[in-house]
This record gives structure tokens, C-alpha cells and sequence, in this order.
């Protein structure tokens, strides 16, 4: 993606048309599309964060993420013109619409207030009350498909707002564009831990192998995602195990049963060559099935 992508008319036209359903206006489709796509939510939970419309507050999206315990408030700015760009005011003034809601006592006022609105029945489904009373830090993202001037920035450098322009979009925008995966090698480490080998009736072979997360890492196919070109679930998800996980990984005294709480990452290939000599095993033409 280049952020002439990010064009109104491509947009809209193009980028967003799967996500103009169910009366949804072309901003409230611009905030799912940004969800999903850049902050790796599915499709319900990217839903269920969307408030864009009247007595919004200012507020367009609100996201709990349960595995870095932060509330994330989100506010977009879908620009029609390509002349221009977005300075300092539209930055503060989001800063001052989060402020309306950064503590329990200001939610439930807000939900008192208008209990029918659209924007206290997200504030009551993403329980920020409670959130924010455990000690959830609060995060504001602002998103456009403009630019945002050097007056903006530093705006948002000193009301700590995260700002996610066209330049900034197409950067960690991640696209799919190989339906294969990756050609060429892969080699793994097993001198520590061995591996299992099952071999399904001449079918295939599965090997069961606990790798280190730097060779993980040095995988080809990260930066462009072609590494998961046939994944069946990309998205992260904030769920109660992920954050576990995150838990276990910061404890070192139980980084040894990490492979007993983690359900593993699935990865096909064209071959597996095991070389016991050097004890490696070495993948061949591989892809990332499952565990984006």
C-alpha cells in the first residue's frame, strides 16, 4: 500500500467497499477497516469498538486491550480533499474529548447522562468503568487519511497522542499479496530439546519441535506478510490466554513450561530434511498456517 492509496476516492472506492455495510457511513468504514487491517482486530471485536455517531463526544472508537491492559480511544478524520493537511487543533481537541472519560467517576457520569446513546452503550460493553478503576492506562490514537503537519505532531508529542496518518498507514499496512508462501529454507536448532516425528500412512510427516523464538524471528516473509499468506486467522486477539502467555514469557523461572501452556505455532512445507549430524531440522518452500 502507498498513501496515494489513501485517497479519498481510491478509499472509498476501492479500500473500503467491503466494509460499506449495514448503513455504515464511509468514517465509521474507514475506523473498521483501520481496525482490522493495521491494528490486526477481528471483524467482531473491530465492530463491537466502533461509536460514529451523533453525541459521540468526540469519541469515535474505543478498544480494551486486555494483553497490554490499555484502553485505546480513537478518533478518525476521513478528509474528501488531497490539498492540506491536519494541524495542531484537531489534535487537541481530540486530547480534550478523551479527557471526558479518563477516570471512573467521568464514565459513569457520561452513562448517566445519556444511557440511551450510542456512546454510553460502548462505554457500558467495554466495561471501561471497571478498566480504568483496575488500573488500565489510557492511550489516544488519532487516524486519518490526510497528513498531519509538523504543528500536529509535536501536538501529539505533548498531549501523548499516537497519531496514525496516510504515510504512517501505508507503512504498517500488511499485505497479503503471495498465495503461496516462502521459497526457500528454513533451519531450526533441535540440539536441546530433539523433535517428534509422526509419519501419517506415506501422507505426510509431522514434526513436533520446540524452537527458539529468535529463529522464529529470523523467519523469511515477516515484513510483508507473505510468512502467513495462508493463514487461517490472522488476527491477534486480546484474549485471557494471550495475556497469560505474555505473563509467562516475563516470568523466567516458568519459561520451562511454556510449551505446556502454548498450543504451538502450525507451519506446512514442501519437505523437512532432518540433519542429525548437526542436529537441525531444515524446512523447505514453507508457510504459517496457524499462529500469525
Amino acid at each position: 500500500m502507498t498513501p496515494d492509496d489513501l485517497g479519498y476516492q481510491n478509499l472509498v472506492g476501492v479500500v473500503l467497499a467491503p466494509y460499506l455495510i449495514d448503513g455504515r457511513t464511509a468514517s465509521a468504514s474507514f475506523i473498521a477497516w483501520f481496525l482490522e487491517n493495521v491494528l490486526r482486530l477481528d471483524d467482531v471485536t473491530a465492530t463491537h469498538a466502533i461509536c460514529d455517531g451523533p453525541g459521540d463526544r468526540g469519541i469515535d472508537g474505543i478498544h480494551v486491550d486486555e494483553d497490554t491492559s490499555e484502553v485505546i480511544f480513537i478518533q478518525s478524520k476521513l478528509r474528501q480533499s488531497s490539498v492540506g493537511n491536519i494541524g495542531d487543533k484537531a489534535i487537541r481537541d481530540f486530547a480534550g474529548s478523551v479527557a471526558q472519560f479518563d477516570t471512573p467517576d467521568k464514565v459513569r457520569a457520561a452513562i448517566e447522562d445519556a444511557p440511551e446513546s450510542e456512546l454510553a452503550k460502548l462505554l457500558v460493553r467495554s466495561e471501561l468503568e471497571k478498566h480504568l478503576a483496575g488500573g488500565y492506562d489510557v492511550k489516544r490514537l488519532f487516524v486519518t487519511n490526510s497528513l498531519v503537519n509538523a504543528q500536529g505532531r509535536a501536538a501529539a508529542d505533548a498531549l501523548s497522542v499516537e497519531v496514525d496518518d496516510r504515510e504512517t498507514i501505508a507503512d504498517r499496512y500488511v499485505e497479503i499479496s503471495s498465495p503461496s508462501g516462502i521459497v526457500g529454507d528454513a533451519t531450526f536448532d533441535v540440539s536441546d530439546t530433539g523433535f517428534i516425528e509422526f509419519n501419517a500412512g506415506g501422507k505426510a510427516r509431522l514434526y513436533l519441535v520446540i524452537v527458539k523464538a529468535a529463529e522464529l524471528l529470523a523467519l523469511d516473509g515477516l515484513a510483508d506478510g507473505t510468512l502467513f499468506a495462508q493463514n487461517v486467522r490472522l488476527s491477534l486477539g486480546s484474549t485471557k490466554v494471550n495475556k497469560e502467555i505474555a505473563q509467562t514469557v516475563s516470568k523466567p523461572g516458568e519459561h520451562i513450561l511454556f510449551p505446556m501452556y502454548h498450543n504451538g505455532i502450525t507451519i506446512i512445507c514442501e519437505s523437512v530434511l532432518p540433519d542429525m549430524e548437526n542436529e537441525t531440522l531444515t524446512l523447505r518452500n514453507y508457510v504459517v498456517v496457524n499462529g500469525a
